[in-house]
């Protein structure tokens, strides 16, 4: 069966870029000189970013949303904890706008769950925010990887910021119940 043939029967299709870029091939790019970068240092921090997250999925008050958010939150401090990488915040007046995560593995880079709230967003927050991470996480890495769904701006920001496609992602996902997927 054909991707298409999956979507006609009810699936939800996505469909990313994988960008890739060496450190050095980083291009400056306009910044947000309100937004201060720092890594997660507290409980807080983590709350601020679930509900950050959860306000950007199609039901945040749901138990299933909120089990998956509570186990990636548990993911990304193990990785933490492991020394693979960090969490990153942007902050404006010690609000949290926008968060990222960046993780190491065998000389590559992967960046994770980039978001800017949405009050925030077209304020080069996201910018603002990879090129200080990519800045201080010099030396870790000689590629970086950003993965963008197709259909969002996203890809156009890391373009700019010197990320080239490298290839293409897609998913094929069935909610629970949807009786047009079989």
């Amino acid at each position: 069966m054909t991707f298409d043939a999956f979507v006609k029967r009810g699936y939800d299709a996505t469909v990313c870029r994988v960008l890739v870029a060496h450190p050095d091939e980083i291009i400056p790019v306009a910044t947000n000189p309100l937004v201060n970068v720092r890594p997660f240092t507290m409980q807080r921090d983590w709350d601020d970013w679930s509900r950050m997250q959860l306000a950007d999925t199609p039901n945040p008050t749901s138990i299933s949303s909120q089990r998956y958010m509570a186990h990636q939150e548990r993911s990304y401090r193990c990785l933490i904890e492991r020394g693979r990488g960090n969490w990153w915040g942007a902050f404006i007046d010690n609000e949290q706008v926008g968060s990222l995560g960046l993780f190491f593995l065998d000389g590559i880079g992967r960046f994770q769950s980039v978001i800017t709230g949405k009050q925030h967003r077209n304020r080069n927050v996201c910018k603002t925010l990879a090129t200080e991470v990519i800045r201080r996480a010099a030396g870790r890495s000689d590629r970086l990887v950003m993965v963008a769904d197709e259909s969002s701006h996203a890809g156009a920001i890391y373009k700019a910021m010197g990320f080239r496609q490298q290839g293409r992602l897609a998913s094929l996902c069935q909610e629970p119940g949807n009786a047009t997927a079989r």
